[in-house]
């Protein structure tokens, strides 16, 4: 399954959380969850363990 949101968290909005709540009981319940959104704001030089950056094109 793939979650796709613009909001995800470390961003602190209640969407953000949500959604994460959301990714999280998916996967418990035994799916496979992939979640693509954008680099918040201030967020490009740092990355949460766990999260990759994919590049249009890349493999």
């Amino acid at each position: 399954m793939v979650l796709a949101t613009r909001l995800y968290a470390p961003e602190p909005a209640a969407a953000a959380l949500r959604l994460r709540g959301l990714a999280r009981a998916l996967a418990d319940a035994g799916a496979q969850v992939r979640v693509l959104t954008s680099t918040p704001p201030g967020m490009a030089a740092r990355r949460p363990r766990g999260h990759r950056q994919l590049r249009p094109g890349a493999a």
